[in-house]
């Protein structure tokens, strides 16, 4: 069964030149589709993308609000989600999540491993969608 899923509102059709940006090379590849995917304020509000790395233009690139990328846990050294990342799951703020992996790295698969974990402790309402993400040539 497909679902087609709607922005509440009148929504506003990009632009050629919004269609043709490209987002910075230095953006890893799931930080591209990320970038991509909300460019142009096209998702729903209630849409977020989940990085399994953390964000790696950290403090040149502010992070986009519905871009969720997770941070070092103190504790275990693990890459982790935040805690407000993590209050705005469990509140429903976001209902649906794009997760965009290669899969090309151990510390991806182990990150993948604990967000998911976390995600499924904090909110069982939400859909966890995996984009996979070809790797370049």
């Amino acid at each position: 069964m497909a679902v087609l899923l709607e922005a509440p509102g009148p929504r506003r059709p990009m632009s050629a030149d919004e269609r043709n940006r490209a987002p910075p090379p230095e953006l890893l590849l799931p930080e591209r589709y990320a970038m991509f995917a909300i460019e142009g304020g096209e998702l729903p509000s209630d849409i977020a993308v989940v990085l399994l790395q953390p964000w790696s233009l950290c403090g040149l690139v502010p992070m986009p609000e519905a871009i969720l990328a997770p941070v070092v846990s103190g504790a275990s050294g693990d890459y982790v989600l935040g805690q407000d990342d993590l209050l705005r799951i469990s509140s429903e703020r976001f209902r649906i999540l794009i997760v965009p992996c290669t899969f090309e790295t151990s510390d991806e698969c182990r990150n993948a491993n604990n967000i998911f974990r976390q995600v499924s402790k904090h909110n069982d309402n939400s859909l966890l969608f995996l984009a996979f993400v070809l790797p370049e040539a």
